[in-house]
């Protein structure tokens, strides 16, 4: 589809994938979809990046979930803001997680060192989806 619309209508590569993650947020995300359709409270692009982040979120909560996040959006949450709103979302709702022991994706994980004057030292082996959200949430505690 995003081929058929960059050579017959016209349109960027990013215009038609943006064109298409607003169908698929009108067809999944029903909060995010009423955002968008308000004009003020969402742009296109914050709603494809909470669209993302939402699939994260057991099912049962996402509605719920993205009200939260829209209505953050409405008072005027820039998406460092959303991003540590979600991650707290994210932490209350989020299953345990299932790997078992003998899941070759346990490589990954993250040590915390601590000195005597109590600065830190922060390694990690992540997923790429891991890392992502581990940046944002870094982000969203770095500011000012």
């Amino acid at each position: 589809m995003r081929a058929w619309m960059v050579h017959t209508v016209g349109v960027t590569k990013g215009q038609a994938a943006e064109h298409l993650a607003v169908q698929k947020i009108a067809e999944s995300h029903r909060a995010l979809h009423a955002g968008l359709a308000e004009g003020g409270a969402l742009c296109k692009s914050v709603a494809v990046q909470l669209a993302k982040w939402t699939t994260s979120i057991p099912e049962e909560y996402r509605d719920k979930a993205e009200e939260i996040l829209v209505a953050a959006a409405r008072a005027g949450a820039d998406l460092r803001a959303l991003a540590a709103i979600f991650a707290d979302i994210r932490a209350r709702v989020a299953r345990p997680d299932r790997d078992g022991p003998d899941d070759p994706r346990l490589d990954r994980g993250v040590l915390l060192d601590t000195t005597i004057d109590g600065a830190g030292v922060l390694r990690g082996d992540l997923t790429p989806e891991c890392a992502a959200m581990v940046t944002v949430v870094l982000d969203a505690l770095s500011a000012p």
